[in-house]
């Protein structure tokens, strides 16, 4: 088997989010995620990995953040503030050695009430 990254050719596409190569899949990501399909499918099975093995339940919450960052794709405003708000996140967790189970309510505290912000494209 090949290993992800190393395929090529017509069987083989980039995510447009994180650049991931892999095999190409029949499929599509909600709209707000700029994904492949395999990418969005080898995401989904790590979820269910980290909901039904305890071991990945401290380190869930970064691993949803780790990928709405890096397959943004809207530009409304709900879509802007949840990348904001998992990057904030992401921040607290690596700068701060904030709990992942708490870092989702700590970054929300400075973003209540803020009017509009302006899309990042990763």
């Amino acid at each position: 088997m090949t290993p992800l990254g190393k395929l090529s050719g017509p069987h083989a596409s980039a995510c447009p989010g994180c650049g991931l190569i892999g095999p190409h899949s029949t499929g599509a990501p909600p709209a707000e995620h700029v994904a492949s399909a395999t990418c969005w499918r080898l995401y989904g099975e790590l979820l269910a990995r980290s909901y039904n093995n305890s071991d990945y339940r401290g380190v869930h919450q970064m691993i949803v953040d780790a990928y709405a960052a890096q397959h943004a794709g809207g530009k409304s405003r709900r879509e802007v503030q949840t990348v904001a708000l998992c990057l904030m996140t992401l921040c607290l967790f690596c700068e701060d050695a904030v709990d992942p189970a708490d870092g989702p309510r700590r970054a929300a505290e400075p973003v209540r009430g803020v009017g509009a912000m302006a899309a990042y494209s990763p």
